[in-house]
């Protein structure tokens, strides 16, 4: 039961829960043009194979570094996360390698966009599918936090490099990307000796406020203000 709790307590205050929802939506949708030979560019701790697990036959993850885990799980974060140590700019494997491709909130991080985006396309078979998620607005969080993207960004990108845009999902609204500058804003009031004071009230206003903008994001749309953007591509015959 305090495990319960605890897992609670971390997806409702600590995680930008208002968002994450609406992103996974997102991603389920999309996840019907996900199938065959999978790669994740990116791929940290495969955080989302669940939208992908009965669709594809392999899942290949490459990333930068190995993610440690949380004290106690480093066994488990190594055997879900990366099976190919590697620079999305220059992707270790031949062309048309694979049916599938994604890539999940990674964009902002190559100092070079269109480079990783045509290694993304270079390894996809002709007809096969890129899923690309990027951020259109969110605080400064690293330092290899270089670009935004809007859904127009994303198109340039997806089409100078050889792909066919099939759809753009919006992520989000004026209302969930308030309720997101809100909740980090209190999170930050919630440090070092001050937590032991500030934790339970805190969190249950956060709590509140995520519930709150989520329904208000939900029934007030605006389509030019989102959070985040998902683009689904295929690539045509060269």
């Amino acid at each position: 039961m305090l495990a319960k709790v605890l897992h609670f307590w971390q997806v409702w205050v600590h995680l930008p829960w208002l968002v994450n929802r609406k992103f996974e939506f997102a991603l389920s949708q999309a996840s019907q043009y996900v199938g065959g030979r999978l790669l994740d560019v990116g791929c940290g701790q495969k955080p989302y194979r669940k939208f992908y697990a009965e669709s594809v036959g392999s899942h290949i993850g490459v990333d930068l570094t190995i993610p440690h885990g949380k004290p106690g799980e480093e066994a488990a974060s190594r055997a879900i996360g990366p099976d190919v140590l590697a620079d999305g700019h220059h992707l270790p494997f031949r062309s048309t390698s694979f049916d599938t491709v994604i890539c999940t909130h990674v964009l902002v991080h190559f100092k070079e966009p269109s480079q990783a985006v045509g290694e993304m396309s270079r390894v996809l078979r002709e007809g096969g599918q890129l899923v690309l998620s990027a951020r259109q607005m969110w605080h400064v969080y690293v330092a290899e936090d270089y670009f935004r993207f809007t859904e127009y960004g994303l198109r340039y990108l997806a089409e100078k490099n050889g792909l066919e845009v099939l759809e753009v999902f919006g992520v989000g609204g004026f209302f969930a990307r308030l309720g997101v500058k809100l909740t980090y804003f209190l999170l930050s009031l919630n440090r070092r000796w001050l937590r032991f004071f500030t934790e339970i009230p805190l969190g249950l206003l956060i709590v509140l406020i995520q519930g709150v903008f989520y329904f208000l994001d939900s029934i007030f749309p605006t389509p030019n203000d989102v959070v985040f953007n998902v683009l689904v591509a295929r690539k045509g015959s060269q």
